[in-house]
Parts: structure tokens; sequence; C-alpha cells
């Protein structure tokens, strides 16, 4: 953490948890107000409630109050780790390598994260590596709502070969538009770059 970009903290573990598990991958996103949140891949059973496969794990900092003319502000606090997906707490399927972004959707604030992930969301898409995303959002004067239910954020998550791979996802927000940038590999052609595009905040995509 800095004050303004030029005074950095000495690098911390940002749980202690983590420091006995496999974690990579992290994106944080600023929220306003010296608000965070991060996400990344673990390996991280969380007391044994998932399994050893890489899930994708969330937490949110929250600033202390500035003392009066300090010029570093004091450090916050980081929510304990929590599963992004509930499913993750009993699948074997792979979740990784999330983005996350804060964004505004008419007005609304949002939460977007998408991830790399293997799970066919019961049966409904195959068990190639697809993009999955899921928000949350945050009313006036209230509280963080739990992330919804992941979906594809890929079109072709239903139809493209069980070969196919898309990996390294990230995605922008601009006045009224969300784009979403993606590494395809189908078997062993050349890997090629997807774009695809949502113009209600992320919660429909297309092409």
């Amino acid at each position: 953490l800095t004050s303004d970009g030029l005074l950095w903290t000495v690098p911390d573990w940002l749980h202690s948890t983590t420091a006995n598990n496999d974690n990579r991958s992290p994106s944080v996103t600023g929220l306003g107000q010296g608000e965070f949140f991060v996400s990344w891949q673990t390996t991280d059973t969380f007391g044994g409630r998932a399994g050893s496969d890489n899930d994708t794990a969330t937490s949110f900092y929250s600033p202390a109050t500035r003392p009066l003319g300090a010029v570093v502000p004091a450090l916050g606090t980081w929510s304990a780790p929590s599963l992004l997906q509930l499913y993750m707490n009993a699948d074997t399927a792979n979740d990784i390598s999330p983005y996350s972004l804060h964004h505004w959707t008419h007005g609304v604030e949002t939460l977007t994260v998408a991830y790399v992930s293997d799970f066919d969301l019961a049966g409904t898409i195959g068990t190639d590596m697809d993009l999955l995303f899921c928000q949350a959002t945050k009313p006036v004067g209230g509280s963080w709502t739990p992330f919804a239910f992941a979906r594809p954020l890929n079109a072709d998550a239903t139809t493209d070969a069980t070969s196919s791979q898309d990996t390294q996802v990230h995605i922008a927000a601009a006045p009224g538009l969300l784009a979403a940038a993606w590494v395809q590999q189908a078997a062993e052609d050349q890997a090629t770059v997807k774009v695809s595009y949502s113009v209600d905040g992320g919660k429909t995509w297309c092409a």
C-alpha cells in the first residue's frame, strides 16, 4: 500500500493462511473511499470445505482512519478470505486466473470477476477451459451483495470443442460499455485473441 505511488510499504502476507498454500494470479481493483477488492487462485481447502483443486478466493480491504497530518495513511484490514462461488466448496474443477473490475452500471456500483474454469455449470457447458463471470452490487448506503451464480462469458462455451482452451481474460469499462479480451486455442492450432462486449453492465456478452 502507498500514499501516492511514491512510497510503498514493506511487502506482507495478504493473509497468514496464504503462506501454507499455492496462491497465484492476484487481481486487485479499487472501490473508492480507500477500499479495495482482490481475487486470486488458491489451493487453500478452507478448513476442509474445499478440495485441493484450484479455486478463486476473494477479500475486501477496509481503510483505517488516517491520523490528522499523517503523510502515509494508517493501514487498514483485509477481510478473511472467502470462496468466490459456493460450488467451489464441493467441485473438483479448476477455477483460475481471475480478473476483477469495479464499475458502475446505470448508477449501480458493481464488481465483476471473470475467471478461467473447466467447471461445466451443472452440465450446461463443456469441461474444456471456458470463461465464467459473476457479479456483486452495492446499493447506496448499503453493503456488497454476495456474488451471483457464475455464468459463461464466452458465447461459444456451450458449443466449442472440448479441446478448446480459453485463458488469460481481461476486462475493462468505458461509459455504457464493458469489453473482455482473452486467448483462445483449440488443440494444436495457433492461439488467437478474442474479444466480447457488454452494453448492459456485464449481464450479457456478445461479439
